[in-house]
Formats: C-alpha cells, sequence, structure tokens
C-alpha cells in the first residue's frame, strides 16, 4: 500500500492476470507519485514474475475518488501508455462525481477505457473508440 498527499493506492485483488488497484482519496500534484510508485511496482512485478515476464494488466478502482486534477489525469494517461507500450493495459472503473465530469470534459473517456465498475473492466470488452482496440 502507497499512501501521501490526501491518496492511497493499494491493490485489492488479482483476477484474471490483472491487478485491482483501489485508488482512494485524491489525486493531484502532490498525490500523483504515490499513484506512479504503485503503477510501477505492478509492472516491475510483470517483468520479474514466476515463469518470465508476463503483460502488466491493471484496473484502477475509482469508486472511492474523490477528487483528480489535470495533472493526476495525465499521470494515469502517461501510465495507461507505457503498460500499453510492455503489451498490457489499463482500465479505469466507477468514476464518479468530479473524476467523471473531469473525464467527459476532457475528451479522455473517449481515450481511455472506462468501465462502470470493476467486473465490467476485468471482463474488458473493447469498446469501439476504446484505446485498447487501437
Amino acid at each position: 500500500m502507497e499512501e501521501a498527499g490526501g491518496l492511497v493506492a493499494q491493490v485489492v485483488a488479482q483476477e484474471g492476470g490483472a491487478d485491482v488497484v483501489a485508488l482512494v482519496g485524491e489525486i493531484d500534484y502532490d498525490s500523483a507519485q504515490v499513484f506512479s510508485d504503485c503503477l510501477l511496482d505492478r509492472l516491475a512485478d510483470a517483468a520479474d514474475g514466476e515463469g518470465g515476464p508476463r503483460p502488466c494488466r491493471v484496473v484502477l478502482d475509482l469508486s472511492a475518488m474523490g477528487f483528480m486534477d489535470s495533472y493526476g489525469l495525465s499521470r494515469v494517461l502517461t501510465h495507461e501508455r507505457l503498460l500499453r507500450a510492455s503489451g498490457g493495459w489499463l482500465r479505469l472503473a466507477a468514476p464518479h462525481g468530479q473524476t467523471r465530469r473531469l473525464l467527459e470534459t476532457t475528451g479522455m473517456e473517449d481515450v481511455l477505457p472506462v468501465y462502470p465498475d470493476v467486473p465490467s473492466a476485468l471482463a474488458g470488452a473493447d469498446r469501439p473508440g476504446s484505446a485498447e482496440s487501437l
């Protein structure tokens, strides 16, 4: 578990080859490093896994995310691209409130794979226009 600046990032489940990472609190300039450290740990674990490297797949559970600013969003986008480039993926689950509005107003819902809940994100049906289906 990583914690600082009003953000807790914790792997809460591992299902179907994916890590479910719960983000609780706020992700902004002061706390974004906690998020980054957690995702970089996931990448390192995938690279050093038993039986050799495996794709790093992460579902971010945003159901307890109270706030995300543009800096936090840029870090999410950076890590999504990094995971995709390494053969994995990053999916967002259950954004609401201000976080949902940020994704909508910036058009990131069309770029980042966003799902209504964690089970849907784990199932991961490709969505037309999503980054995963490119």
